[in-house]
């Protein structure tokens, strides 16, 4: 599992830089997701925060950033679950916000595996000492401290929960650092999970599987005509209700992710 020990640097960066956007008023980064310094995500289910990270779009490069990766199983859910719906909710944002799937995760830079993740560890021991001493967060002085502290990540390479999980699903990265776009796509559809055929019959209508699973994921087609494809799909003798050789509902999934408000 991913070491859950580092949940209160997640906290740190909640403090920082995630404490107003449920307040577009007081929310400096309202409608400009791109410009906010980093981003804290987590994912939950009932009172268990299965999954945490968090991430930046890099607006020189063009690139999904992530610093901090955290994930712990909980008895009442399937093992993986908080990992595979942190990874989902990762790969759909990026996705909505440049098109693309590829992740890159951050740390310190310099010298080989080994050294990079020796950094890492004294960077994350930094960390935790100055939470120690209580900082008014409030004074600047602390304030510029902390976001210092986390400014490097602690994301050194691609975290081993993440390359295991991938590679259980048949999905191997070919970098140390950062999982590709093609390897995002791949991963993405087989966490979704279509059948053979009903990934046939979207390769029959030429529809683009990533937009597919990302309409799934956003909730924009969950009900109509997705579900009716894997309903005709499975069962050829059952008439759909929603889809049909005139329909337009395919042509939405297969436009650019910029155009699928929700």
């Amino acid at each position: 599992m991913i070491d859950v020990t580092l949940f209160r640097i997640y906290e740190l960066y909640v403090y920082l830089y995630g404490g107003c956007r449920s307040n577009p008023a007081r929310d400096p980064y309202h409608g400009q997701p791109k410009t906010r310094p980093w981003w804290p995500m987590r994912y939950f289910m009932e009172d268990w925060v299965l999954g945490a990270w968090v991430y930046r779009i890099d607006k020189r490069t063009e690139q999904c950033n992530v610093c901090l990766f955290l994930a712990e199983d909980h008895y009442k859910y399937k093992m993986d679950s908080g990992l595979k719906g942190s990874l989902i909710f990762l790969l759909t944002q990026a996705y909505h916000l440049l098109g693309n799937m590829e992740i890159n995760f951050v740390g310190p830079e310099r010298g080989c595996s080994d050294d990079r993740r020796r950094q890492t560890a004294q960077n994350e021991q930094r960390v935790l000492e100055f939470l120690q001493k209580l900082p008014d967060l409030t004074s600047s002085v602390s304030r510029n401290r902390a976001e210092e502290l986390l400014k490097e990540g602690f994301e050194p390479e691609v975290p081993a929960a993440v390359r295991r999980f991938a590679s259980e699903l048949g999905v191997k990265f070919a970098g140390e650092r950062h999982i590709s776009d093609a390897e995002g796509r791949d991963l993405y559809a087989r966490m979704t999970g279509f059948s053979a055929p009903v990934l046939a019959e979207f390769n029959g209508l030429g529809i683009d599987l990533t937009r597919a699973c990302y309409a799934v994921h956003r909730d924009i087609l969950l009900c109509t005509p997705i579900l009716d494809w894997a309903i005709c799909v499975e069962f050829p003798g059952r008439k759909s209700t929603t889809y049909d050789d005139n329909s337009t509902n395919h042509r939405f999934v297969v436009q650019s992710p910029r155009h699928l408000v929700v």
